[in-house]
This record gives C-alpha cells, sequence and structure tokens, in this order.
C-alpha cells in the first residue's frame, strides 16, 4: 500500500521560496530591486545557502514545533504576525497600529540631518504603542538603484510620506532637512536613542565586522 506525502491542495506553482520570489516579481514594478549591479543583494542570497540542515538521525520527530517567540509573540501566529513600519509610509503609524489584533509592531527609523524630525517619529512610535525602533545602520548614503532609472521609477504625487510631512505646512517631505545624517557613529545613533526611548533598539544592516 503506497502513501502519499504530498500536501493537500497545495499550490503545485509555488513550492519553495523561490518559486514565491519569481511570481512576486512578476506582480511588482521591475524597479524594486537593490542598488547599482545586485552584488549585495545576490551575496546575502549566497550567505544564506550556506546554512545546511544537520540531520539527527534516530530521533523521535512525531512532533516537531518551528514556531518561534519574536517580542513575546509567536511569530508564525495566524494574522498576528509582527510588523516593523517605514519612515516613508503613506499611513500614519497610528492608523497602521490601529489595525493590528495585539500583535507588536516595530518602527523602522532613519536619522535625518534635522534630528528633530527623527525624534518626533521615536516620540509618536513609542505613544502609539510600538514595542521596538529598526534603526538602518548601512544607509549613510543611499546606494544608486539603476533599475529605477531605467524604469523611470517615480513614487506617484498622490502618495504622501505622512510621517516626513510638517502638519503646521512649514517644510515639505522632502528636502535637505531630510537627507540621511552621513556622520553617525554608535555613540550618535545609539547612545542618543537609549536616552529618549524606552523601547527596544533593534539594528537593521549590521554588519559585526565593522
Amino acid at each position: 500500500m503506497s502513501v502519499d506525502h504530498r500536501l493537500p491542495d497545495v499550490d503545485i506553482n509555488v513550492l519553495t521560496i523561490n518559486d514565491l520570489k519569481e511570481r512576486g516579481s512578476k506582480a511588482l514594478p521591475a524597479s524594486v530591486k537593490g542598488a547599482m549591479d545586485l552584488l549585495t543583494i545576490r551575496d546575502n542570497e549566497a550567505a544564506f545557502d550556506r546554512y545546511k540542515l544537520r540531520p539527527r538521525t534516530l530521533k523521535d520527530v512525531s512532533s516537531l514545533d518551528t514556531s518561534t517567540t519574536i517580542l513575546g509573540t509567536k511569530g508564525a501566529a495566524m494574522n498576528n504576525i509582527p510588523m516593523t513600519l517605514s519612515t516613508y509610509t503613506s499611513k500614519t503609524l497610528e492608523d497602521v497600529i490601529a489595525q493590528g489584533k495585539g500583535n507588536p509592531y516595530m518602527m523602522h527609523i532613519c536619522f535625518f540631518k534635522d534630528r528633530r524630525k527623527t525624534l518626533e517619529i521615536v516620540k509618536r512610535a513609542e505613544a502609539a504603542g510600538y514595542k521596538a525602533v529598526v534603526v538602518s545602520c548601512d544607509v549613510a548614503a543611499l546606494g544608486l538603484r539603476l533599475n529605477e532609472y531605467r524604469n523611470n521609477f517615480k513614487i506617484p504625487p498622490s502618495v504622501a510620506k505622512v510621517l516626513l510631512s510638517d502638519e503646521s505646512g512649514g517644510l515639505p517631505d522632502h528636502g535637505e532637512h531630510l537627507e540621511w545624517d552621513s556622520s553617525l557613529t554608535w555613540e550618535g545613533c545609539i547612545e542618543w536613542l537609549r536616552n529618549h526611548t524606552k523601547m527596544e533598539i533593534w539594528l537593521k544592516g549590521s554588519n559585526p565586522e565593522s
């Protein structure tokens, strides 16, 4: 008697992460990729490919649990997935977290030349109930995204960067005051955050060799 171990009701076109990537790429603009020749993207993918599963032989695997815990919440919980909101969101951070069902929210922040704007976003996120700030450590200068040039990609005028707009109307959501601060150091960034928020601080793009 043969046993069919295949999953029921599976989409045969999406069986692996690479399948999902290819399908998603077809639905997204061609400009949604990394910078320059995409060397870092390929290197990141190769780095994950070097991870290997270590087989455990003669072990009872009849009952397995591959879930994990992030900020006190089960990461694999159905419809309860933690989310990081971009600084460049088109919706207010208060409106976004209001749609949640108790799942933790993190706020991505950039350090602008106008530090007051960065602090304003941090304080608003903490007051709204966000659990952590996610700091981009690897963007002292934004890389040239050549695919955006090739495809003439531009954010539609109707899509506003609401967190960057000055509610008083005095400053636009773009300009020199909102350029990234390329003079950042650990003391000027992480220590500054520790003095201004009780939220957890997560580092994005941190290089342990730097």
